[in-house]
């Protein structure tokens, strides 16, 4: 910007007055550069094939948005093996719940079990086995006088309920 102000003063008449060249200045520095120019490929892309191609323009491809699964939620492998961890989280839930010969039911140990199974089961997508999991782990909260745990755990059962309520319609 410097560079232009001198060109500015140079190409002036030596007559000019200095507020005229003091306005000029500002409005210089006050300019800002303008955004390149976008086109059908994205912000800032360009049709040349030798300038790299932004992240708007790789990452919006028609494979990407064809997927039927939201985003987040696991798929394949890796939700089978997530289905596995929720339910040996309810099987630990299930035998800390159970009275032996020398121990007793644990539902604090119980309720802990069954919010790791249902945040499994969100991760899967799978909302009816979140929404029993979220019920049985508030029931045990509630069973301790755990009264705010409980009521998150509802709470969020209820929403689950409703989405899915929606869903069916």
């Amino acid at each position: 910007t410097a560079q232009q102000q001198q060109q500015q003063q140079q190409q002036r008449p030596s007559g000019a007055s200095s507020s005229s060249s003091r306005t000029s200045a500002a409005a210089a520095m006050t300019s800002r550069p303008q955004p390149p120019s976008t086109s059908s490929l994205g912000y800032g892309a360009s049709s040349d094939p030798s300038i790299t191609p932004g992240p708007s323009s790789i990452f919006n491809s028609s494979a990407r948005t064809a997927r039927n699964a939201p985003i987040g939620l696991l798929t394949g492998q890796a939700k089978i093996s997530k289905m596995a961890e929720a339910e040996d989280y309810r099987l630990k839930a299930k035998k800390a719940m159970t009275r032996g010969i020398f121990s007793k039911p644990d539902p604090i140990s119980a309720a802990n079990f069954y919010k790791r199974a249902a945040d499994a089961y969100k991760q899967c997508g799978e909302n009816r086995l979140e929404r029993l999991h979220r019920i049985a782990s508030g029931d045990c909260q509630l069973g301790q006088d755990a009264y705010a745990t409980a009521a998150a755990e509802y709470t969020r059962a209820a929403e689950l309920a409703e989405s899915t309520e929606d869903e069916t319609l």
